[in-house]
């Protein structure tokens, strides 16, 4: 389907009456879209680059290696295209792969909201929880300490049920709450504003709005030393 859906949106553009001056991309992953308004038609490029899908490539996987050829492909067809990378760290990586035209529009949040004391939790962890997210790496690190005080994890825990296991088995002996996924911003927010600490031991980054927003209620951070985490604080 995902496919099909490439195909559709690329004959939908190319067949167009009327040639638009300019076409943004949503991802630099679906950079064929703009080959199909550059086809004889004098339209402007702009891609999108946000996601982690930026770093893939650098795990050194054969698959990882043919998306940096693919992307690199993409720099090549659309050499005049213009990148807008959401941190200095992201354009980096987008320049690696040959494109040339790159500005930075940094992510931002609201500093307005302050959330309502309440029953305080030690340590907070919140995102997705899968592998490169490294909470299993938090509940190893407090297994080690002997931690005893609470800990809540948000996030939905069963996209991966393998990993959730090895989180269960990592958190036997700790004092921990799966609050399962939390989609009101305010509430989530709330819950971040009343934590001690955020953990937030990722090992793969782009620019993570919520650490943003985490810094915007004015919660300490404990965070993975890498560029993508250190360039939000520079």
């Amino acid at each position: 389907s995902l496919a099909l859906f490439g195909l559709r949106a690329f004959a939908a553009i190319r067949f167009r009456h009327r040639c638009a001056d300019v076409l943004h991309v949503g991802d630099l992953a679906s950079w064929p879209l703009a080959l199909a308004a550059r086809l004889g038609r004098p339209t402007a490029i702009v891609l999108s680059a946000h996601g982690t899908d930026i770093t893939y490539p650098r795990r050194g996987t054969f698959l990882g290696r043919l998306y940096g050829g693919y992307l690199r492909l993409g720099a090549r067809l659309l050499g005049k295209a213009i990148v807008v990378a959401n941190s200095r760290a992201t354009e980096t990586e987008v320049q690696s792969y040959g494109f040339a035209r790159t500005f930075v529009v940094p992510l931002a949040t609201d500093f307005t909201f302050q959330p309502a004391k309440a029953d305080p939790t030690r340590l907070l962890f919140s995102g997705r929880i899968i592998p490169l997210k490294g909470c299993h790496t938090m509940l190893k690190a407090l297994n080690s300490i002997t931690y005893k005080n609470r800990v809540k994890i948000i996030g939905n825990a069963d996209q991966m049920p393998s990993y959730k296991k090895e989180l269960l088995e990592l958190s036997r002996d700790l004092n921990v709450e799966f609050m399962g996924l939390i989609r009101e911003k305010t509430k989530l927010l709330e819950i971040i504003g009343n934590a001690k600490f955020f953990i937030f031991p990722s090992y793969n980054e782009n620019m993570s709005i919520m650490l943003l927003e985490v810094a915007s209620v004015r919660t300490p951070i404990i965070c993975s030393d890498i560029p993508e985490n250190k360039v939000i604080f520079s």
